[in-house]
């Protein structure tokens, strides 16, 4: 197994991702006044979470050789 080391390029992409859920998620609040639910957002941010482990390492060291 490689060694860990960060990639920029995951948490760029993958943080950006997260930022505009959670951004659209308050606009459609403000202008709908219908909230995304708790578990919505625990399941979006878990299901991130797990792209983020398995794109930082070591499925991205792996796929690079």
């Amino acid at each position: 197994m490689p060694a860990w080391h960060s990639h920029v390029d995951v948490w760029l992409i993958l943080g950006s991702v997260v930022a505009a859920y959670l951004i659209w998620g308050r606009r459609h609040e403000r202008e709908t006044g219908e909230a995304t639910s708790t578990h919505q957002r625990r399941l979006f941010l878990w299901g991130m979470g797990v792209l983020f482990v398995a794109s930082e390492w070591p499925l991205h060291d792996l796929a690079e050789r």
